[in-house]
């Protein structure tokens, strides 16, 4: 069978399974993956004998599996000559593993009790959990920024592999509230380290695990400012809100229109802005323009904005267990833009 009919097979057959499971933010390298954080089981260099499809039964844990060879133990805690690799369950998020009879691949296995059998295995969690070993050379996604290395390269620093503490890459964006065009080439930094969005408003961070899932608080702070686009209809627009002819309604509006961070939108902020638009000063108060906002909730649901805190120069965020997409939106806000 090939690896694209086995792809097709597992597609078919295992629809609930490979949904089931929440795995959206995952270790994205093999060293990640064995961290400190993750390290429950086994690596071990095998090649794979064959492939056993086991018929489901709903309700009952009979999973597909690889028998494969061992190599090479390089933790030395597997004894057999022969053992069985089970693949994704959609219950402890193991990851599926496609390789074809033949293939010789680096495995992070960790110890697998399926009815009391010896020598069964499991690939731990659903990072990156198995590397292919192709004329003597690793591939696949190593380590951060590495790709591909000699398998006597790999052994070299396979410690300082192992001690490697478990981290995640996660994928964002940052865009406009107002028209959710994205703001290409920003520059702010992230628990000091700096960054820049691409072309379209993207850009990747990576963070340290612990305590099961839980990554650090992470502060974003950015000192850009931008004026651009900020004209006289802003102004009116902000005085028919004052006068109850037209009040926001959006919880982005009242703090664009916040324009001295008082928590409250005032004549004050007219005055303020006007200020700015007419060319008598050359900044808004604090030198600020932006404020930066973690989540939708906060930008497109909230009733009453200014019972939470909005910072102008920066924002911290925590990440939690399993619902926290690998994919994260932040959304910006210029003050005083409002039409």
């Amino acid at each position: 069978m090939t690896k694209n009919n086995l792809l097709l097979l597992l597609g078919t057959l295992l629809p609930s399974i490979i949904y089931a499971c929440q795995c959206n933010v995952s270790p994205n390298s093999f060293c990640g993956s064995i961290g400190d954080d993750w390290r429950s089981g086994d690596i071990v260099l095998a090649e794979m004998i064959d492939y056993h499809d086991l018929f489901r039964t709903p309700g009952e844990r009979n999973f597909p599996y690889a028998r494969v060879r061992v190599i090479e133990d390089l933790t030395e805690g597997i004894s057999a000559d022969t053992i069985r690799i089970y693949y994704e369950d959609g219950i402890s998020c193991n990851t599926s593993v496609f390789v074809e009879p033949g293939d010789s691949v680096l495995f992070n296995l960790e110890p697998y009790d399926y009815f009391e059998e010896p020598d069964q295995y499991q690939v731990t969690f659903c990072g990156v959990n198995y590397l292919y070993l192709v004329n003597d050379t690793l591939r696949w996604s190593i380590r951060e920024g590495v790709n591909k290395l000699s398998y006597d390269d790999f052994l070299d620093q396979f410690e300082e592999c192992y001690a490697l503490p478990a981290h995640v890459s996660l994928f964002s964006t940052v865009k406009y509230v107002k028209d959710t065009t994205a703001l290409n080439q920003f520059n702010f930094s992230i628990n000091e380290d700096p960054h820049q969005t691409d072309d379209y408003g993207r850009f990747i961070f990576s963070v340290l695990f612990h305590n099961n899932w839980q990554i650090d608080s992470m502060v974003f702070q950015t000192s850009e400012l931008n004026y651009e686009g900020v004209t006289t209809a802003d102004l009116v627009r902000i005085r028919w809100h004052l006068l109850g002819r037209e009040e926001f309604t959006a919880a982005w509006q009242y703090i664009a229109a916040d324009i001295n961070n008082s928590g409250s939108v005032s004549t004050l902020d007219l005055i303020l802005l006007s200020r700015l638009i007419l060319g008598i000063e050359a900044e808004l108060p604090e030198q600020r323009s932006l404020v930066i906002l973690p989540n939708e909730e906060w930008v497109f649901q909230d009733e009453t904005p200014f019972d939470r805190q909005y910072p102008r120069d920066f924002f911290w965020i925590r990440f939690f267990h399993p619902i926290d997409p690998g994919y994260y939106k932040l959304w910006v806000v210029k003050l005083g833009d409002l039409v």
